[in-house]
Order: C-alpha cells, then sequence, then structure tokens
C-alpha cells in the first residue's frame, strides 16, 4: 500500500516533470503563450496547452472533466489540441465548481489543483482496483508503477498499455511516468526525511500539500469502497495476471524528469 510520503512524492514528482519549459528569455521578459496569474506568477495559456497540459500537474481537458471543472461537452469543442487555450479561455466551458470560472482561475489556485490531483490519483486508484490490477497485496513500487500513469493518462489506457495493445510512442510515454512513479518511492525509501525538502510550487507551503495527500490517504485510499471518479469502464476489463511491462526497470536514481537526476 502506497504511504502518505510516497503519494507526496509522486505529486512533486509529477509537477517537476511539467515543469520544464522555460517562461521567460534571457532579458527577463515573458516569452510568447505564457501570462501572469492572479498572483503574480507566471503560467501558460497559449497554442501547445493541449500538449503541455493544464496548470502544476500537465493535467488534460478530460482529467478536468472529471474532477468536475470543466462541463462535459468540453472535450467535444477541442477538435485539436491547439483549441485547448482557446475553448478553455471560455467560461461558458467551466462549471463554477469551487468558484473557478475561468483557465486564470483555475491557473491561480495551486491549493485546488493539488487537490484536483490528488483526486486523479484517487479515481485511478480505485479503477486499477476494480479492473484486478490492484489486489492489495502488491508492493508499493508495483502499484506505482500503474498508479503514476493512470493518474496522467487514464485506467483504461494504462490496462491496454498492461494488455501490450498501445502504440510504441504512447507505451513509451506510459514507461517514462511508471519510472517516475518508481523513482519516487525509491526516493522516499532512501531519503525518509527529504518530504520536507521538496519545493511547494507557486509558493504553496509543504504544509498544505501534505495535510490534503494525509487526508486523501487516511480517509480515501485505505478504505475498501473508494469514491471513484468515472474513468469511463476499465471495471469491464479485468486483468488476471498482471506483471509490469519492459522498459519500466529503473536504476534506483531518483529523477524530476527523463534524464534529469536530482538525487
Amino acid at each position: 500500500m502506497i504511504t502518505e510520503q510516497q503519494v507526496t512524492a509522486m505529486l512533486a514528482q509529477q509537477a517537476k516533470t511539467v515543469d520544464i519549459y522555460p517562461a521567460f528569455d534571457e532579458n527577463n521578459v515573458l516569452l510568447p503563450g505564457w501570462q501572469y496569474n492572479l498572483d503574480g506568477f507566471a503560467v501558460y495559456t497559449g497554442t501547445e496547452l493541449g500538449i503541455r497540459g493544464i496548470g502544476l500537474y500537465g493535467q488534460s481537458v478530460n482529467s478536468l472533466i472529471l474532477t468536475g471543472y470543466l462541463l462535459p461537452a468540453t472535450a467535444n469543442l477541442i477538435l485539436d489540441p491547439s483549441l485547448v487555450s482557446v475553448v478553455l479561455s471560455s467560461p461558458a466551458v467551466w462549471s463554477g465548481l469551487n468558484g473557478i470560472t475561468n483557465l486564470i482561475d483555475y491557473l491561480s489556485n495551486a491549493d485546488l489543483q493539488n487537490q484536483a490531483q490528488i483526486n486523479l490519483m484517487i479515481g485511478a486508484y480505485q479503477g486499477l482496483v476494480d479492473a484486478g490490477v490492484f489486489t492489495g497485496n502488491q508492493t508499493a513500487k508495483f502499484e506505482a508503477t500503474f498508479l503514476q500513469p493512470a493518474a496522467h493518462y487514464g485506467v483504461d489506457t494504462v490496462i491496454a498499455w498492461i494488455a501490450g495493445r498501445l502504440d510504441t510512442n504512447t507505451a513509451n510515454l506510459l514507461s517514462i511516468s511508471a519510472r517516475q512513479g518508481q523513482y519516487a518511492i525509491d526516493f522516499m525509501a532512501n531519503n525518509t526525511t527529504a518530504i520536507s525538502s521538496i519545493p511547494s510550487p507557486l509558493g504553496v507551503t509543504g504544509t498544505t500539500i501534505r495535510d490534503a495527500v494525509h487526508q486523501a490517504v487516511t480517509e480515501v485510499i485505505g478504505n475498501e469502497k473508494i469514491p471513484a471518479i468515472d474513468f469511463g469502464g476499465a471495471a469491464a476489463t479485468t486483468i488476471t495476471t498482471v506483471t509490469i511491462p519492459d522498459g519500466t526497470n529503473e536504476d534506483g536514481v531518483f529523477r524530476f524528469a527523463p534524464g534529469k537526476p536530482t538525487a
């Protein structure tokens, strides 16, 4: 079973993986596609938003639909990834959940982004339980191998990956995400006090993140019945034998992004 600190490390892993794009040029001027949010932090809202992902964790439109921030019909309006920024700039596609009525509102609220990512992990965890991937007796590293990509790409995609039904490019993306989950588990195993030194994005205190994770882990992931986000039919595809796909073997070095060792 994955612990509170391990979940927190996985969250930090995902955030650092996304945080690879420079916001400023050599003269400290915002690059095209970037703007300041309501708190004065640079956030990306440009035409590559559908590729880079939304906010601290690189969330997708479908992720924000699953967590209730975007209306379900939003996905039908995005015929190409380049349209994500245009569509999300309209208040009409936002549900108003937690007072969020536009993209800048969401990008200005790190707490809600954290909670949304936790909710995605909760939903993904339950989806993997329902699909038979998690049986309750696997190691934290095994669970992280599948939970990290499931929270980002969806449970159905992870199941297709396990079954070998993905194209090479998509399978490689999931392998990278799986390794990131493994790195997070190894990092916490080898650095028990390191959680206090993981930087909090956009000025949010570590306590805020840890409290949210603690609540999610102790009240939700530890329960037999998790109030799950609907990941779309994953429960109908039961996996009887689960082995970690090739390409996910890690070397014990914790990385915040592929090829960038930090510890």
